[in-house]
């Protein structure tokens, strides 16, 4: 294949020039590549890989070469590694995204093109720098798999690979996280985050620095599953009754009693909903500030009812609540909807309600992934959110050309008025297909669109394979047989199914893998991902989709006005340039809307990001001192300043030195002499001698027990302060944002509104910090048994 520069209507083509030469750039590097292959290919037998890995390393780690430098040699050497373990010769185009994964791009490569092996290439040469390398998954069957598979690659290049998996204990994950590449999820890596940062010793850390990954089906990852912060709760003092009773209340609410925002996913009251609810909770003011949980709870429970649907947002299972994956139909065990939405839902379907929790620590995808010093990613559909890429993980998209060239069907949309006639429609279509032995795969936005059509096709004695959210244990083998002769297989979105589908015998001759939609999607991607399970490596295929005006996104999308028209046509269907003109439009208008979505979250967890960052910064420096005095000075001094500025020390706008010391007299049973008409320099200067003298004296009754005991009790003591005044923190500031949300500024930005809020509520955090790591040091004492009694927090974390 020759890349030649003509004008067509390929998506690559239109790319901007920067662009193009970054192709052109990545096709000569594989040209070069493919040339040094045949150099090597005679002379490397399984017992030279290891030997031409420990000349790479000594380049890098004693002659100092650039990864750049030797790029050519070991993407060489990694791919007749692959050739010697799995006898597979990579094409031009994976050495192609091989180069854009190693730049810190999106490589986009269609289904069937090799994106796992591709990997290995870029993946080896950044391992080289003994830094480690992630590679991540959207589940523990992906990472698990291809840590044993591509793992053998790599032991043969000499490497360590480990894998991640949730039911490890932190000790075995430590050792995975130590080695060369490392296989994980998504979700895991995000949590082991947050766990490092709350623990209590620093030998109890897991991860290592963050340095390279290479995201595998990076638009879900990055950008559908960015929506919902990784968060790790704790509980609140909220009943089961209230949320029963405030359940009962809205769904008793008439339709003119509340709005409910489907693109935005908000729901508000209107008049008449709001006087309902001051009667029924004997109210006079519902919005006043003391009401702010009861709206709160209300309004979640009106997104519970009225927008959040069940075996489409959720499913229940053993009664629980299991949210699903809306864009990949995958159960997602272990995550919970947030401030207090899952209750409200578990209170609708009236199962079992799990506490309440309140955020102990949490981070969006977006953050998580920005902390990488190199971050690529791959995926069969990315273009269409190049912007978002770009703007928010600064990575661009390079849409790599297939080996052979896709010759798939993809066929017009086939379009009827109602739900109805559309499945009646798809069966048809389905039952005309099957007669001819054609494999068939039909996709579906929901569980419970899957389990109808199942329903009926049973009914009419049709043997089938369903893949949805309650059925998933056996994805693998599913996928893989559904491109056999006669088979037909129901699936909800195909998204990072990390299996291909492999035609069986005679089935080219059919016309390959027929693919049925059998509704749009919000996103033109995810229908990309689904048509792009037909057709792979140049293979036949056919694609179409069936649509009704009673589509979700039909009706999310204004297109209410070809309704009247598809009516008079009754059962019949319809196809129609216009109408394909509108849905794409719809289309690119909800993409546009989720973007801005998931912009406002990175908007407003920039200021949370600060925040968290400072503090994790302060809770690792303190993990890693052994002497604390510094911390101590630091820590006095600013608390003196802090309490110089605070009204308690002010008579009449006037700074009293007296009120200065009779503060701290009650706060710390000083027993100082209370000066009148002292300046604030001066006060703080007598003060600060007192307390450094208290405190010193305090520690040196410590001594009794050994050194190491001492800091490791002063550490304590900083570090519980740190964690429970983070976690009031972050729960200020969850109220604070779903507060400005509701409010209206006139003229003004409400992300300027909450940074500017932010801010104060920060500076008053870390002086609540500075005052109870004082009081602590001043008034408890680990040997005193007198003590136990006055401060069971301190007991607490001494055991702990």
């Amino acid at each position: 294949m020759v890349l030649k520069k003509k004008k067509t209507k390929n998506k690559r083509q239109k790319q901007s020039i920067k662009y193009y030469k970054l192709l052109r750039k990545a096709e000569t590097i594989a040209e070069e590549v493919l040339e040094k292959v045949k150099v090597y290919q005679d002379d490397l037998k399984a017992a030279a890989f290891k030997r031409k890995t420990e000349q790479f390393l000594e380049a890098i780690h004693k002659d100092k070469k650039s990864l750049n430098s030797i790029l050519i040699d070991v993407f060489a050497v990694s791919f007749l590694s692959i050739k010697e373990v799995y006898g597979i010769k990579l094409h031009k185009v994976q050495v192609m995204g091989a180069y854009a994964l190693h730049h810190g791009d999106v490589a986009e490569m269609k289904t069937g093109e090799g994106k796992t092996l591709t990997a290995v290439l870029p993946a080896y040469l950044n391992a080289l720098t003994k830094k480690g390398v992630h590679i991540v998954t959207v589940n523990e069957y992906l990472s698990t798999r291809d840590a044993y598979n591509i793992g053998k690659i790599f032991n043969l290049l000499g490497l360590s690979v480990g894998s991640v998996v949730k039911d490890q204990t932190p000790e075995e994950k430590r050792k995975e996280y130590a080695k060369d590449l490392v296989y994980l999820t998504n979700a895991e890596l995000g949590f082991d985050y947050l766990r490092d940062n709350m623990v209590m010793n620093l030998k109890d850390k897991i991860q290592r620095e963050f340095n390279y990954a290479i995201v595998d089906e990076v638009d879900s990852i990055l950008i559908d599953e960015a929506r919902t912060p990784l968060i790790i709760s704790g509980g609140v003092n909220v009943t089961e009754k209230n949320y029963h009773e405030i359940n009962q209340f809205v769904a008793s609410l008439k339709e003119d009693d509340y709005i409910v925002d489907r693109e935005t996913r908000q729901a508000f009251l209107t008049e008449s909903g709001v006087l309902k609810a001051e009667e029924h909770f004997n109210t006079k003011n519902l919005y006043s500030y003391k009401n702010s949980l009861l709206v709160h709870l209300i309004f979640n429970s009106i997104q519970a009812n009225y927008i959040y649907k069940l075996d489409v947002d959720y499913t229940v299972k053993e009664d629980q609540i299991i949210l699903i994956d809306v864009f990949t139909g995958r159960l997602l065990p272990g995550r919970q909807f947030s401030e207090g939405l899952n209750q409200a839902i578990e209170a609708k379907e009236n199962v079992k309600i799990n506490p309440e929790t309140k955020t102990l620590a949490s981070i969006t995808y977006q953050n998580l992934f920005r902390m990488y010093k190199k971050l690529s990613g791959m995926s069969g559909t990315a273009l269409t959110e190049e912007e978002e890429f770009l703007d928010i993980y600064n990575m661009r998209v390079l849409t790599i050309p297939t080996d052979l060239p896709i010759i798939r069907d993809d066929r017009p949309d086939v379009i009827y008025a109602t739900k109805e006639a559309k499945i009646n429609g798809i069966v048809n279509k389905i039952i005309s297909i099957h007669k001819t032995k054609q494999p068939i795969l039909i996709g579906t936005r929901s569980v419970n669109e899957s389990e109808d059509l199942g329903d009926i096709l049973e009914k009419k004695g049709y043997s089938f394979e369903i893949l949805n959210a309650k059925n998933h244990a056996r994805e693998a083998d599913i996928i893989a047989n559904a491109g056999q002769l006669g088979s037909i297989t129901i699936s909800t979105n195909m998204a990072g199914r990390g299996t291909d589908i492999k035609l069986g015998k005679g089935v080219k001759d059919l016309g390959g893998l027929f693919v049925l939609g059998t509704e749009r999607n919000e996103a033109r991607r995810i229908d990309d991902q689904l048509r792009g399970r037909s057709g792979r490596q140049g293979d036949v295929g056919v694609s179409q989709f069936y649509l009704s005006m009673d589509d979700e996104v039909m009706q999310r999308s204004g297109m209410k006005k070809f309704q009247k028209f598809l009516k008079s046509i009754d059962k019949d269907p319809l196809e129609s340039k216009s109408i394909a003109r509108a849905i794409k439009s719809a289309q690119k208008k909800l993409e546009g809307l989720n973007y801005d979505y998931r912009k406002s979250i990175v908007e407003y967890d920039a200021v949370l990001n600060y925040q968290r960052i400072i503090t994790y910064n302060q809770r690792d420096a303190i993990l890693k001192a052994t002497d604390f005095t510094k911390f101590i000075d630091q820590l006095l001094d600013s608390f003196l300043k802090n309490l110089s500025k605070s009204e308690v020390v002010f008579s009449k706008n006037t700074f009293s030195s007296k009120l200065y010391f009779a503060k701290l007299n009650h706060d710390f049973n000083l027993n100082l002499e209370e000066k009148d008409n002292l300046s604030i320099e001066k006060t703080e200067m007598i003060t600060r001698e007192i307390l450094l003298k208290k405190l010193s004296e305090k520690i040196n009754n410590f001594i009794e027990l050994n050194k190491f005991d001492v800091i490791d009790y002063i550490r304590k003591i900083f570090l519980f302060s740190i964690d429970t005044n983070w976690q009031k923190q972050l729960d200020q500031l969850d109220r604070l944002k779903s507060g400005i949300r509701y409010r209206q500024y006139a003229q003004k930005n409400p992300v300027q509104i909450y940074i500017q809020e932010a801010d104060k509520l920060f500076n008053l955090y870390r002086a609540e910090i500075n005052e109870q790591v004082i009081t602590m040091l001043l008034n408890t004492n680990p040997l005193s048994d007198n003590n136990k009694n006055r401060n069971e927090k301190t007991k607490e974390l001494l055991v702990n």
